[in-house]
């Protein structure tokens, strides 16, 4: 039985990515937010920037807002990190570009 509830379909991948002022990797990624992996603490209930690098070159990578709903440490030096987008300020174009890189057809 299927018991995945969640609106957006997740991608599960390994990319960089920057939470505030930590870096990490993502576990996986959707159109409504990501999982990921950081080497310091953020902060949760604030809303933070959120950058997802697709390559080395800073101008693939998306630019959002995001805010951590849970950072839960792993070991003294890793954190395991949910993270909900700000959907109601995305731009059409963010959405649009994190929809082709995930190959989700917007509607």
């Amino acid at each position: 039985m299927d018991t995945e509830r969640r609106k957006n379909l997740r991608q599960f991948l390994d990319l960089k990515v920057r939470v505030g002022d930590t870096y990490g990797k993502s576990k996986n990624l959707s159109l409504g937010g990501m999982n990921c992996t950081t080497t310091s603490e953020v902060p949760t209930s604030k809303q933070l920037d959120i950058i997802v690098y697709f390559d080395d070159d800073l101008n693939d990578a998306i630019r959002l807002k995001g805010t951590a709903l849970r950072c839960t440490p792993i070991t003294k030096d890793f954190y395991d990190v949910g993270i909900y987008f700000n959907t109601a300020q995305m731009s059409n174009e963010t959405r649009q570009k994190l929809a082709d890189f995930l190959e989700i057809k917007l509607s």
